[in-house]
């Protein structure tokens, strides 16, 4: 009877636990994070799916949710799940010495982990040369010059610093010439869902240049790429980012977790394995050499320019819907 009264001390989990939804991180990646494993006892599981999906999963399961954080490749996206009030704030003195201000929330609900620079690329042998943005719109460029960039994730990053100032009926002048000044002949891809150039210069960004690159054909070993913007403000970028979800079971695993992705050593391996640069940049030397590039960036906060999103996204939309409705 006495025993039956007796309550019982709680006790943590022996097996410790962090989950990360992500739409540029799988499973195969799990070794990345090995030494974490060891050091702290956590296991890592990782949930890969689009971006769409994450969101509208989180949004439906709320307070049922089993992600810890979430790991986006677009700013674009990281903007939406801001919007729904997803993440949570998290104060780190860690985190604050490893990431800029520019690359992160006021409220540190989201943080940069990658920068993902827009650049041009073109083949040696070609005559034209595109550096600018503003250059995308001259005469003598007109239909010279394709791009990869077609998805509102992918464009609005872009266009998001470009515009910042302008007027609504200025940037959608911008945009209408963008896309009238873009060749017909559109970009096509290979197999592999590897983008193949049919004009003298391509817009894309260091990613998809990466990957022509490694591609084995002999076309893609002949090509100069450009980082955008070195005369002017610096290269404007997309960035990978990583946030806690609001209704984490594991917050204090997730918070070691986005330290530890956030440390030097480790997010440089993050970035390689994503062919982006370290948010740390040009601090000091890293291992891997293309991470030590020199080439100017835009100082810009990338928070600030987000509060223009829904305003770009709705002018793309249009712009798209509108061509896609004159070309059937």
């Amino acid at each position: 009877m006495l025993s039956s009264c007796v309550v019982e001390t709680a006790h943590e989990p022996k097996k410790q636990y962090v989950t990360i939804y992500s739409d540029c991180l799988e499973k195969s990646d799990l070794p990345l994070f090995k030494y974490f494993r060891k050091r702290e006892n956590i296991r890592i599981r990782i949930v890969h799916m689009e971006s769409d999906s994450i969101i509208q999963r989180l949004k439906r399961e709320g307070f049922n949710t089993t992600a810890d954080i979430i790991i986006l490749k677009s700013l674009y996206d990281t903007q939406k799940a801001n919007r729904f009030d997803l993440y949570q704030p998290l104060q780190s003195p860690v985190i604050n010495q490893f990431i800029n201000k520019r690359y992160k929330s006021p409220r540190n609900t989201w943080f940069g982990i990658g920068i993902n620079p827009y650049v041009f690329i073109s083949k040696h042998d070609t005559l034209t040369s595109i550096s600018e943005f503003g250059e995308l719109l001259h005469a003598k460029n007109k239909h010279k010059w394709s791009t990869t960039l077609t998805k509102a994730r992918d464009l609005v990053p872009m266009l998001g610093p470009i515009l910042q100032k302008k007027k609504r009926r200025d940037a959608v002048e911008w945009y209408s010439n963008f896309m009238e000044n873009e060749s017909p002949v559109k970009v096509t891809y290979d197999k592999n869902r590897i983008p193949k150039m049919h004009t003298e210069v391509l817009l894309t960004d260091y990613v998809t240049y990466s990957i022509m690159s490694n591609r084995n054909d002999s076309s893609d070993f002949h090509l100069k790429m450009v980082y955008s913007n070195q005369k002017s403000k610096g290269v404007f970028f997309n960035m990978v980012t990583a946030g806690i979800v609001r209704q984490a079971r594991n917050y204090e695993n997730a918070k070691l977790l986005m330290e530890y992705m956030a440390s030097d050593k480790m997010n440089e391996k993050l970035n390689n394995r994503w062919y982006t640069y370290p948010i740390s940049l040009h601090d000091f030397t890293h291992p891997f050499a293309y991470q030590n590039a020199p080439f100017r960036i835009f100082k810009g906060s990338s928070s600030k320019i987000m509060v223009n999103y829904p305003l770009l996204d709705l002018i793309v939309r249009k712009k798209r819907t509108v061509i896609s409705s004159n070309q059937r």
